[in-house]
């Protein structure tokens, strides 16, 4: 079975080629950087989603703690 970086390391091979014009293993290296690049922008997609909805929940929950407090005056 292939791990998930085998799986994107053949995924990407046609992509590299049509951003770069050149076959992944004219320049391994530099593949090698093109696919470190997608993993850390993946990465730091998925931090910032994360922190929206945290930052959306602690909105959520001082609207809410500010309404009980209104009530209980």
């Amino acid at each position: 079975m292939a791990s998930n970086f085998d799986k994107n390391f053949e995924t990407h091979k046609a992509t590299f080629k049509q951003k770069f014009g050149k076959d992944w293993n004219a320049d391994p290296q530099l593949y090698l950087t093109y696919l470190n690049t997608l993993y850390i922008s993946s990465l730091t997609e998925i931090a910032n989603n994360g922190l929206g909805q945290i930052l959306s929940r602690q909105e959520e929950s001082h609207k809410l703690l500010q309404y009980i407090s209104q009530k209980l005056k």
